[in-house]
């Protein structure tokens, strides 16, 4: 194949043909959904095509149009697309019925590469350097927006973690914890000691694999306190009431917490040698968000 007809195809018809393949597919989609009539939908997306395609004629700004320019349309860009996401549901469904994300990213990819393609002609047109392709990335912001709310909404989505709390028993006497010397370990546990304190301090204990964390936990803190009493670790509020506890371990920063059941032993919640522990003090109703 010529350099000319590459150049021409490249330059001329490769986002057209992108944009009438992704415009069937949007038609196919809204028809299946029983969204909107066809006439409408050509309408809107020829007509943001064309509105988002007009700023090519920067293309008379020559070697001015980097980077100044370029950086500004895609400002104008990124507002428009967030006016555009409000539009869609008013103007495509009158505002009785959302539309679904899918439909919506299809459509709003149409009508940016129809504004790019239109953008792409237009620029090269009215510039020497014939780099339309490349200048109508500034295009590629306003899809930035749907895909931000998407994000967003995908987050939210997210259910909040369910993990059981453990309080101190003055019905369990730790004197009675046992450690099977057969299957021992070291575990090593971060906590404050107080409310107050501003930093963590790391102990270190022995425990069996077969131990029950919550027994185990009870006896730590029972023997740093007999240890340590000027400084004990701090398990009842100023009202005598005991606090809660979460416990969980974070393998790495790009890991989320795994959270420990009080109620079972070392191997069950696969409590590993070099691990470290944390321990929270909570506050049950908000959990999630109360740690101290």
């Amino acid at each position: 194949m010529s350099p000319v007809v590459t150049h021409f195809i490249s330059s001329y018809l490769l986002l057209p043909i992108l944009t009438v393949i992704l415009a069937v597919v949007a038609c196919i989609i809204a028809k299946k959904n029983q969204m909107l009539n066809n006439k409408k939908l050509i309408f809107y997306v020829l007509l943001n095509g064309i509105l988002l395609g007009l700023p090519g004629l920067t293309g008379f700004l020559n070697y001015n149009f980097m980077p100044y320019a370029y950086l500004l349309l895609s400002f104008i860009y990124l507002i428009i697309g967030f006016y555009t996401q409000s539009l869609q549901l008013k103007y495509l469904t009158g505002g009785k019925k959302s539309l679904s994300f899918r439909f919506t990213f299809f459509l709003s990819l149409v009508v940016m590469l129809l504004g790019c393609g239109l953008f792409s002609l237009i620029f090269n047109l009215t510039n020497e350097l014939q780099y339309g392709i490349w200048a109508s990335t500034c295009l590629f912001p306003f899809l930035f927006p749907l895909l931000y709310r998407k994000a967003v909404a995908c987050y939210f989505d997210i259910p909040i973690e369910i993990y059981k709390t453990w309080q101190y028993s003055d019905e369990y006497d730790s004197d009675d914890f046992r450690i099977n010397m057969e299957r021992i370990t070291v575990a090593d546990l971060e906590i404050f000691r107080n409310v107050t304190d501003l930093s963590s301090e790391r102990i270190t204990g022995k425990v069996s694999e077969d131990s029950v964390f919550g027994q185990w936990f009870q006896r730590m803190i029972d023997d740093c306190n007999r240890k340590s009493p000027n400084t004990p670790i701090v398990y009842r509020d100023d009202n005598g009431k005991y606090y809660e506890w979460i416990f969980y371990i974070k393998p790495s920063f790009f890991k989320r917490r795994i959270y420990i059941d009080p109620d079972e032993t070392f191997a069950h919640n696969n409590l590993k040698r070099g691990c470290v522990i944390i321990a929270k003090r909570v506050i049950s109703e908000y959990s999630s968000d109360n740690e101290f």
